[in-house]
């Protein structure tokens, strides 16, 4: 048995889409801005993702203290019994949410949401 050789064309082909993965990597990125922390009571609050702040919101169990810093939002305490709000982490994506369903709370992200090669 010999060896493969590879040709020009081959190497084309390999790079050609080596490329076309890194852009569509690239590309899948959302450019959301606008965090939106809204409750069961009504209160909805719109804040930039660009400015790094503590937000408190008072919940059906108390207050909620959620973080905005580099681009990215999570919830930091809550009076929930199991915090899983806090245990989702940071959220930074259009499309992205989190809440807290025994305190009535949720953060969303807006923006075009993510895309990959299993979403229809």
């Amino acid at each position: 048995m010999q060896p493969t050789r590879h040709t020009f064309a081959d190497f084309v082909v390999i790079v050609s889409l080596v490329i076309a993965g890194l852009y569509l990597l690239v590309s899948g990125k959302t450019s959301a801005s606008t965090v939106t922390i809204s409750t069961t009571e009504g209160e909805v609050l719109k804040l930039s993702l660009n400015d790094d702040r503590l937000v408190e919101i008072e919940g059906r169990l108390g207050k909620s203290v959620i973080e905005i810093k580099d681009g990215k939002v999570r919830f930091v305490d809550s009076p929930c019994p199991h915090h899983l709000c806090m245990r989702r982490g940071w959220i930074h994506e259009g499309g992205d949410w989190v809440a807290c369903a025994p305190n009535g709370i949720m953060v969303s992200i807006s923006g075009d949401a993510k895309f990959d090669a299993i979403t229809p």
